[in-house]
């Protein structure tokens, strides 16, 4: 009956502390959460903030025009406007200034073109950049066709074959046999007048005494 009472005393005695334990502890954690719910909120809240400020924006158009390149033998225009082949996109903050952050670099893979002109024909490449970041690329492409002139291309030959190397040296040498004989018939002219000048049916009497065909006939 003792060992009872006490085995009795002793699960009485447990029971209480794990009742006081049960209302400690719950309410202890419930109070720990409680205490964080309104930071946890708050990173929540600045997450969203974070994620919405941010947004595709576009860099450059499609319909910007970059430059105008020179265009040789067109028959209308002597340039063609160049824009991007596609919009330039990225996704930024809204914190970032395109005109101000924002740099482009142009890549040209020609100085001018050569009639004829197609419509989207490529002649470089743009690049938009963020300090050192690459954004975005894409080509760089001709706005229009530009036809070709057949008489300018007609005119451009010929000027081409005059100022043609082989071309030049046939000229100079024309001119140079050209002058040398204006200045042989000079000198023969100079001399004939000063009587130093012998005529052939003299020579041909002197060398061999043979007369001439002209002699002949004047003798006839």
């Amino acid at each position: 009956m003792k060992h009872l009472r006490r085995t009795l005393s002793c699960f009485l005695i447990l029971l209480a502390c794990l009742t006081l334990a049960a209302g400690l502890f719950p309410a202890h954690v419930q109070a720990a959460e409680a205490s964080n719910a309104p930071i946890l909120l708050a990173s929540a809240e600045n997450g969203e903030e974070k994620q919405g400020s941010f947004s595709y924006v576009l860099l450059l158009s499609d319909h910007t025009i970059v430059a105008e390149l020179p265009v040789r033998l067109s028959r209308q225009s002597d340039t063609v406007s160049i824009v991007p082949a596609r919009d330039l996109q990225c996704y930024l903050s809204s914190s970032v200034n395109v005109e101000r952050d924002i740099t482009f670099k142009y890549l040209w893979d020609v100085k001018e073109l050569r009639a004829p002109v197609k419509l989207s024909q490529k002649v470089g490449t743009v690049q938009a950049y963020l300090g050192d970041t690459l954004l975005d690329e894409t080509d760089l492409v001709t706005n229009y066709t530009v036809s070709k002139s057949l008489l300018a291309e007609l005119f451009e030959y010929a000027k081409y074959m005059f100022l043609h190397p082989v071309t030049l040296l046939l000229i100079a040498l024309l001119l140079t046999f050209s002058i040398l004989r204006l200045l042989r018939g000079a000198r023969m002219a100079s001399a004939a007048k000063a009587g130093k000048l012998v005529p052939n049916d003299e020579l041909d009497t002197k060398d061999g005494g043979i007369p001439s065909e002209e002699s002949d006939q004047s003798e006839k």
